[in-house]
């Protein structure tokens, strides 16, 4: 019997294929016809819990920025939104839009006049402490005990809402000049919706939300119980840092347009002054299969530079003095769809630009638009180990700790930038070394200093060594130094800036759930085969739990079983007239499974010849 194939809907949305037992199909049996359908597309229309179907047709899981909120900037004060019933719809109550950020911390003391890498400013806003302004907040935050009381501090007014299905209306507290408190009840452990508004008059400005012990102590509300839902915002995280080596405390913000701009005669929207840095992070989508070429366009400045990571691999740099220079990528196969993207942009002087582009050949680059990157961030954290200054003397070996700023459970390191800060005689024989857990790397000593942009503070610089790669992020970082013919000594600054993914808060929700609408499948004696394929090939390493349930038609399904299935070829003997099906993709959350179709298969009677 020759195969039919009949196709539906404008994404590919279903097809349908009957072919005769036996040629080729799941498995053989008694003479029957068999018939595949597949869903794609617009043939998404059942329920989904934990992402969307997108535009492009395919199922994706819901992705977040985390360690902190969304946050929109207004010129109005705001005291009379902080007294509205409903927090979620006060944008029309304020006065025009100052600026936006994502992964705001609610504890804020802000500065009359924000200075060069001061954290406590709000970056994006544009606002100080001298503005009449409102802050408006939204997310979720993630409640661990039944009940979690809340302290609210606030100067002028402030006030939060939380959404909980204990309540039969959002929890709120609210604060004017002085603290308030708040126990807020949850079913289970989990993120739940926030909102909130922050207004001041004036000047002396500041936020704290705090969590209380069983004792009424006071703890921090850390970074990583809070997030902000980014699925479908368009531009990327921003990581900057005040010197031009990704060095020194960094402090996060968002870029909301594409970095395709002019940020002359400094990177002055993000809150920097020369010399400064920046890393870009987030997720790039792909129109198309095909072959791509990636590179950044930075200024004339000669201390300018970039790096660009796709998919976690380094394609492009034209770094600082880190050879060799790799002005764009060698053709890259990219599937269509999400792809992991992270830009470092340094800049030591001159005017500040940047532009990332992508097309098919170097000829045929274009800018990428806003629309095309996101903010969500699988790859391009960042952790800071940094020990010093210590005394170094002639011959005597010099350990110098290096405390790390965050070390999650099960993060796995991807790239370590190593920089150095050496006063005193530099020596051939000199000797420092890179030790993290069981492992360490031998840092070169430069006879002169590598790099010249910041005479005040001279770093040497290696970038990206590779020793570390795939291990997992250790919490105990060090240094050791040694001169072993020198005759007099100095002094030792050592920073390095380690890039990880995994652990901490996860950029991506687990599980992603979706139940198809019931199937049609008249006459269908047996099923054979359920099958799931995720973008180019791949689920991203999650394996699909699926289950079915059949009945004789549509109608009895709600009271029939689910049943679990593998992903593939199985039996299950009927007759039934109607099905549905259930994905659940529940990965480790750095994982971003993404559905293009889902197939199954089921047997019909041989019609009598």
């Amino acid at each position: 019997m020759s195969r039919v194939t009949v196709a539906f809907a404008l994404l590919a949305a279903c097809s349908f294929s009957p072919q005769h037992a036996g040629d080729g199909g799941p498995s053989d049996g008694p003479p029957e016809n068999r018939v595949t359908v597949t869903d794609a597309g617009s043939a998404f229309t059942g329920a989904i819990t934990g992402g969307l179907v997108t535009t492009r047709g395919t199922l994706e899981p819901d992705t977040y920025v985390t360690g902190g909120l969304h946050a929109v900037g207004y010129t109005d004060h705001g005291h009379l939104a902080t007294q509205a019933a409903d927090l979620t719809t006060i944008a029309s109550m304020l006065g025009t839009p100052t600026g936006e950020d994502y992964g705001f911390v609610p504890f804020v003391t802000m500065p009359t006049t924000p200075g060069n890498g001061d954290v406590s400013h709000p970056r994006g806003l544009h606002q100080s402490a001298s503005d009449d302004f409102a802050i408006v907040l939204d997310g979720e935050i993630y409640l661990a005990d039944p009940s979690t009381t809340l302290q609210l501090d606030a100067d002028d007014q402030a006030a939060f809402a939380i959404t909980t299905p204990s309540a039969p209306t959002p929890q709120r507290i609210q604060a004017a000049t002085g603290t308030s408190r708040i126990s807020i009840l949850a079913p289970t452990p989990g993120w739940y919706p926030i909102a909130g508004v922050f207004g001041e008059v004036n000047f002396g400005a500041h936020l704290k939300l705090a969590i209380l012990d069983g004792n009424n102590n006071i703890t921090t509300l850390l970074p990583d119980r809070l997030r902000a839902k980014t699925t479908t915002i368009p531009g990327l995280a921003f990581v900057g840092y005040a010197f031009a080596e990704l060095l020194t405390t960094p402090f996060a913000g968002y870029e909301p347009a594409s970095i395709g701009h002019d940020l002359a005669p400094d990177l002055t929207d993000l809150g920097l002054a020369a010399p400064d840095s920046a890393r870009f992070t987030g997720q790039l989508l792909v129109d198309a299969d095909g072959d791509y070429v990636a590179t950044v366009t930075t200024g004339s400045g000669a201390n300018e530079g970039f790096r660009l990571y796709l998919d976690g691999a380094l394609v492009a740099s034209d770094w600082l003095t880190v050879a060799p220079t790799v002005p764009r990528s060698a053709p890259t196969h990219l599937f269509a769809g999400w792809h992991s993207v992270a830009i470092d942009y340094a800049h030591a002087s001159g005017s500040a630009v940047a532009a990332f582009a992508l097309g098919p050949t170097p000829d045929a680059l274009v800018p990428v638009p806003a629309d095309h990157l996101r903010p969500t961030r699988p790859f391009g954290t960042a952790a800071i180990a940094l020990g010093g200054p210590v005394v170094w003397g002639a011959a005597t070996p010099t350990t110098l700790p290096l405390p790390i700023s965050t070390a999650p459970a099960g993060a796995v390191i991807d790239a370590v930038d190593v920089a150095y800060n050496l006063t005193g005689p530099r020596n051939a024989n000199a000797q420092l070394t890179l030790v993290a857990g069981s492992a360490s790397v031998a840092v070169p000593i430069h006879a002169t200093q590598n790099e010249g942009d910041k005479p005040a503070a001279p770093y040497d610089y290696i970038a990206a060594d590779p020793t570390f790669v795939g291990m997992p992020l250790p919490e105990a970082w060090q240094a050791t130094f040694v001169d072993p013919v020198g005759t007099d000594g100095g002094q030792l600054i050592v920073d390095a800036v380690i890039t990880y993914h995994g652990g901490g808060p996860a950029p991506f929700s687990t599980p992603l759930v979706y139940t198809s609408p019931p199937r049609e499948t008249p006459n269908a004696i047996a099923l054979r085969r359920l099958h799931v394929d995720g973008a180019g090939g791949t689920l991203a390493g999650v394996t699909p739990v699926l289950s079915v349930r059949v009945a004789a038609d549509a109608a009895g399904l709600d009271g029939a079983s689910w049943q679990l299935v593998p992903d593939g070829d199985f039996d299950l003997e009927g007759p039934f007239g109607a099905l549905q099906y259930r994905v659940q993709l529940a990965g480790d959350g750095w994982q971003f499974p993404a559905v293009v179709s889902v197939t199954f298969t089921y047997d019909i009677p041989l019609a009598a010849p």
